[in-house]
């Protein structure tokens, strides 16, 4: 365990023949409305695996100066990394396109490219503009961006980032876009998971009540959604593709916890765990890949996953991590510094 990870929360472990479970204990400072210190406690049964992983750095060095990685997916060809400045390159570094020039100037910690995604022969990227839109985009074989979804202006960076596909529609999910609002504004687009049809440009709303959230993932009919809490829960969400205006109770509620009188009508998170102190956490979806939910955090850099079974603690890495790629058979994981990207193997 790192200092770092050490300052942000006490573990305790206990373990038995059949199952490890983890208390998290952590005092975190909430500045929502009232400055108090909560004790949050924590007990998840993590389940060990016969089965091992362990993540092999196959490159390193993308994105020229800043090294800061935010997507990855694959085309007909390979690999495709994205970079937060706009630079979209292969696993071997050379560059397939450049859309800095839709991004801000410079692109902020919290702004810029956020993610990429190939579907069916064609490349999808989701970024913020210099005027605080979140836009996404079909990006052309020239380089150039067909735009599909524009946001109204965001007046904080809770962009979200969230893209998957299947079929002939596009999974788009949105962060809120304002402190403490999930309910959206003229548009109806913050905090919003939807479906866009990309036959018609016709759009749905599946699920509201979104903070910020950093990927989903499809597993058959359903939509696994990573999304970043505030100052005391972060949280994995499900929901169905068929469903419609699910409230998945931001800003009313962060995790399992409840800010105003009555909760009952939000879905609950299918898993949470606490923020670190100093707000340091960030959860990081995830893909389903072998059966399971595969997620991370931002600053922790733990690898779980969830399945029938429970969820398991698969692994660690040092330094920061930005998302999952799935190439064929084979997850890749990409770092937020130093332009790394690893290949997540079985330890045979």
């Amino acid at each position: 365990m790192t200092a770092r990870r050490a300052l942000y929360f006490g573990l305790i472990v206990a373990v038995t023949a059949c199952r490890e479970t983890v208390t998290e204990v952590r005092d975190v400072i909430r500045t929502d409305t009232l400055l108090v210190t909560d004790t949050v406690v924590r007990s998840d049964t993590i389940r060990p695996t016969r089965i091992w992983y362990r993540p092999v750095l196959v490159a390193e060095g993308h994105g020229g100066i800043s090294g800061q990685l935010t997507g990855i997916t694959s085309d007909s060809v390979g690999i495709l990394i994205a970079e937060q400045r706009g630079s979209i390159e292969r696993l071997d570094g050379r560059q397939v396109f450049d859309l800095s020039p839709y991004l801000p100037k410079p692109a902020t910690y919290f702004g810029g490219l956020f993610n990429i995604l190939y579907h069916a022969g064609r490349l999808f990227a989701f970024y913020s503009t210099t005027d605080s839109l979140a836009v996404i985009s079909e990006v052309l074989r020239d380089g150039s961006v067909r735009p599909l979804l524009r946001s109204a202006k965001y007046r904080v960076q809770h962009y979200g980032g969230g893209l998957a596909a299947q079929g002939d529609y596009l999974y788009v999910a949105l962060g809120d876009g304002q402190h403490f609002q999930g309910e959206g504004e003229t548009t109806g687009l913050y905090g919003r998971l939807l479906r866009l049809d990309l036959r018609t440009g016709a759009m749905d709303t599946i699920a509201k009540g979104l903070r910020s959230p950093w990927r989903i993932a499809l597993q058959n009919d359903s939509i696994w959604i990573a999304d970043t809490g505030a100052f005391l829960w972060e949280e994995v969400n499900r929901v169905s593709v068929n469903d419609r205006r699910v409230h998945l109770g931001w800003p009313h509620m962060e995790g399992n916890f409840c800010r105003v009188d009555d909760c009952s009508s939000y879905q609950r998170p299918v898993y949470t765990y606490p923020t670190a102190a100093f707000g340091c956490s960030a959860i990081i979806g995830g893909y389903v890949w072998r059966g399971r939910y595969w997620f991370t955090d931002f600053c922790e850099a733990w690898f779980r996953s969830i399945g029938e079974d429970g969820v398991r603690h698969e692994f660690d890495l040092a330094g920061e991590v930005t998302g999952f790629g799935l190439v064929g058979e084979d997850l890749y994981v990409i770092g937020f510094q130093q332009g790394r990207v690893w290949k997540v193997e079985e330890v045979r």
